[in-house]
């Protein structure tokens, strides 16, 4: 019992470090910015994600008040159109709106101007298949990143599991989009994952989704995904080396810790959530481990054939043929600044202390 009570203790210390860390992070204007890809770094998009990690806190009014700081800065930042998107000066997409949505929801601002444009922006982003595209309309991206009119836009225009996943905890969207999940989900319990390397992110915020909707209808989908999360957690936790898979990890032991009633998910994310303390760094973080990637427009499924290269940049000659521009679709970023992937161990070590004290 006085191994566990410790345990216990060293997962909230944890959760309290995290939050001193993005804390310390968010900029005088409410944002904060992570990982580097062709369109530049993130801020809104980052932003609404960290921020409703930090309002997971309840009342605590530092994190409170940085969360509505974000607000502020994302109102602010609101697309023409509605929305909003990676950063301001890339077109809408769905997953950036949807996390500024749900920290709206979370901020009792979802009856704001901007929160309602959102949501009509958000809308348009079903397909007729029930999920929700990154992009709705191939013309904005496209006149953005500059391809012609012959390159197909279909992958960033298709339904996208990880996308849906998430925006499925937003209420107006959750009774359409667990079909479409529940059709989506792999024989061995996971949820692809286009934007990720990791299938964790998608899979924790599906299961969590459906277990939120409707855990009784839902338990068949919710315990082939446990299995999988189960066995992910234990290989993650067992892991070696310099940087040690802490966004997986945390994804996995977030949906063990909520999703599950079963005593062996949540000995798996009392275990997941301990070995996330144990890794953590002294400045309240951990390595870069969210990989973010950018399949080609034209992929339905991203590709297993080719190297996917870290983005450093732009080259001193910008590519000036499709075969040179096509590089910049095989890239990824992890979250160098290690925002992201801190707010994502937040919401698991927060979820494990809550679940130990119920």
């Amino acid at each position: 019992m006085t191994a566990l009570l410790d345990r216990q203790a060293d997962i909230g210390a944890a959760a309290a470090r995290t939050v001193d860390f993005l804390l310390a992070r968010q900029d005088p204007g409410g944002s904060w910015r992570d990982f580097l890809l062709p369109a530049g770094l993130s801020d809104s998009w980052v932003t609404a994600y960290t921020a409703e990690a930090l309002l997971g806190d309840g009342e605590d009014t530092a994190p409170r008040a940085a969360a509505e700081r974000a607000w502020r800065f994302l109102r602010e930042h609101s697309l023409p159109e509605g929305g909003w998107s990676y950063n301001p000066g890339v077109p809408g997409d769905a997953d950036s709106s949807l996390w500024a949505l749900r920290l709206a929801d979370g901020l009792a601002q979802a009856e704001s101007p901007a929160a309602q444009r959102g949501f009509a922006f958000l809308a348009r982003h079903v397909r007729p298949d029930g999920g929700l595209a990154t992009y709705a309309d191939p013309a904005a991206i496209r006149g953005y990143v500059g391809l012609p009119a012959f390159i197909s836009f279909d992958g960033w225009t298709q339904s996208h599991a990880c996308v849906s996943a998430a925006g499925a905890h937003l209420a107006p969207h959750a009774d359409t989009l667990a079909p479409y999940l529940l059709d989506r989900q792999a024989d061995d319990g996971s949820w692809p994952a286009y934007f990720w390397f990791d299938r964790e992110y998608a899979t924790s915020e599906a299961v969590r989704a459906l277990a939120k909707l409707d855990a009784t209808a839902h338990r068949p989908a919710i315990e082939r995904a446990t299995g999988w999360l189960i066995r992910r957690a234990s290989l993650l936790a067992a892991a070696q080396g310099a940087i040690r898979p802490a966004f997986a990890l945390a994804c996995a032991t977030h949906a063990l810790a909520e999703a599950s009633d079963q005593a062996d998910a949540r000995r798996a994310a009392r275990a997941g959530a301990a070995a996330l303390a144990a890794w953590q760094r002294d400045s309240g973080g951990w390595g870069p481990t969210a990989r973010l990637r950018v399949p080609p427009p034209h992929a339905i499924d991203p590709p297993e054939d080719v190297r996917w290269t870290r983005w450093q940049g732009m080259p001193a000659d910008p590519p000036a043929s499709l075969e040179g521009l096509a590089a910049t679709f095989t890239n990824f970023s992890p979250d160098h600044r290690g925002i992201f992937g801190a707010a994502t161990a937040l919401r698991a070590l927060r979820a494990v202390t809550k679940g130990a004290a119920a």
